[in-house]
């Protein structure tokens, strides 16, 4: 592989950081864990998803955001957590 890598793509493996797993373990990724077949919400995902809802929910009622950037703020969540093929949010 170190080979392929640095022959073909000009890139080099860094040894303290690098692991080579199977894909059925998954990768995380913006705090997703991306599989072959299931793209999941990894729980801190999650819990910075709640985390992030109350703050902006809070800013509201402090008058320190409009409802119009209240729904944006949700809704950009919302979306994000929607790029998860997940049966957890199913």
């Amino acid at each position: 592989m170190r080979g392929f890598l640095a022959g073909e793509l000009h890139l080099a493996l860094r040894d303290r950081v690098t692991a080579i797993h199977p894909t059925r373990t998954g990768l995380p990724f913006l705090g997703f864990r991306v599989r072959p077949r299931e793209i999941e919400v990894r729980r801190e995902g999650l819990r910075r998803f709640r985390e992030g809802a109350r703050r902006a929910q809070m800013l509201f009622r402090a008058g320190r955001i409009t409802a119009e950037k209240l729904r944006e703020s949700v809704t950009s969540r919302l979306a994000h957590l929607g790029r998860a093929r997940s049966r957890t949010l199913q």
